[in-house]
């Protein structure tokens, strides 16, 4: 009887808090149960307090833009908010036997791209803003996004690279690895240093643009993101002294990693590709090249969420 009463109250008290809050606060935005959480300190964790009940702990968690996912645990009346929402399993270092730990979240009622934060904004200006792509892989989390054009019809979306991701073409050539020389004998004109200091994106897909050179700069001739090769050598087992061609992808600071997966087709006349990784795959090495010879992503360049590198809360702008 003292359990049916138990749930019936946690029942009603859980309805008050959808009634007051859903209806009562016109943002936009619901929570729902989705599976298990991982345990706030391993996931964006923010505020760490003592509220008396469930309902008090989500509604600071409702009255705080930043947050999204949150547990509380009756027992000791702890309460945590977090800035992220995560599909994977809980963190095993934790107990959740007697369901302490809320599998609670908030589907966000923000913006998952600038027109809709436009629309809602009319004085927005460009700038770095929190928003919610749209994308099935990122599941609604929050990604820091630079609203470019704000002031036209057609606003877009960036990621600001903290660290700009800077190529080269060298103006070099070391033929068969014998006669090195500062300048491209067999491919005049090639030779270039281009850096992007943001990269376009398709929120609904988080896929890359990378053929939108807005924000690059140029010394040179001008490439694609992530495109990398010079006219160095024919590299085979007998001339192994490149490749010279280099491209540094770095999302360090941004939440985001390229795609673990993709990987990079070597083109033109005895080609070769290296490439290395740090910082859990936020930086990655490339080195391409022959005589001539390129390398260009595989197949489609997107954007994954990775909270190891992710942006401080202060970054950007937050709209509501």
């Amino acid at each position: 009887m003292i359990g049916r009463m138990k749930i019936s109250l946690n029942v009603i008290t859980t309805l008050i808090f959808l009634v007051k809050e859903v209806f009562g606060s016109g943002c936009g935005g619901s929570f729902e149960k989705k599976g298990k959480i991982l345990h706030p300190t391993s996931n964006d964790g923010f505020l760490l307090t003592s509220t008396g009940n469930t309902v008090d702990c989500a509604s600071l968690c409702w009255r705080r833009e930043q947050c999204w996912s949150f547990y509380h645990n009756p027992t000791d009346q702890a309460c945590f908010l977090a800035s992220r929402y995560q599909t994977v399993v809980p963190d095993t270092s934790y107990s959740d036997t007697a369901q302490n730990y809320f599998d609670l979240y908030r589907k966000p009622g923000g913006y998952s791209t600038c027109k809709e934060l436009q629309l809602a904004n009319s004085n927005a200006t460009d700038s770095d803003y929190w928003l919610y792509p749209a994308a099935s892989h990122v599941h609604y989390n929050i990604v820091k996004v630079y609203c470019y054009d704000m002031g036209t019809s057609n606003p877009q979306e960036y990621i600001s690279l903290p660290t700009p991701n800077t190529g080269e073409y060298p103006n070099e050539t070391y033929q068969k690895c014998v006669t090195h020389v500062f300048t491209l004998t067999g491919c005049p004109g090639n030779q270039g240093v281009y850096t992007y200091s943001k990269i376009k994106i398709d929120p609904s897909t988080m896929h890359v643009n990378r053929a939108t050179r807005t924000f690059m700069t140029v010394s040179g001739k001008p490439r694609d993101y992530a495109w990398v090769g010079d006219c160095y050598t024919e590299l085979d087992n007998s001339y192994t002294c490149g490749p010279k061609g280099s491209f540094t992808i770095n999302t360090d600071g941004t939440g985001l990693i390229v795609d673990p997966a993709l990987t990079w087709k070597k083109s033109g006349y005895k080609a070769k590709v290296e490439m290395t990784k740090s910082q859990g795959g936020a930086v990655i090495n490339l080195l391409c090249g022959g005589y001539p010879g390129s390398c260009a992503p595989l197949y489609q360049m997107t954007l994954h969420i990775n909270i190891a590198n992710n942006a401080s809360p202060e970054s950007a702008i937050w709209m509501t």
